[in-house]
């Protein structure tokens, strides 16, 4: 989990997208709905699936939600 950010807060940013929205970033991305939010909430997730919703949220305009990534320098 990002650690500059509470379970709460992960809660929020997650209730933020719409069931429509985060459908639609699932197709853009070829993920299922709980990979966009599992990306969201920082949890592990394979490095593929993780860069595919990083670029649909990037696509979609939504960018903020984007996890930070730690020491890996990816954003």
């Amino acid at each position: 989990m990002r650690h500059d950010i509470t379970v709460h807060m992960v809660d929020q940013i997650i209730m933020a997208l719409s069931p429509q929205e985060v459908r639609e970033i699932s197709v853009r991305a070829c993920v299922d709905p709980r990979t966009v939010r599992a990306v969201i909430a920082g949890k592990k997730v394979t490095s593929t699936c993780t860069i595919r919703v990083i670029r649909a949220l990037q696509e979609a305009g939504r960018a903020d939600l984007i996890p930070s990534l730690g020491n890996s320098g990816e954003k």
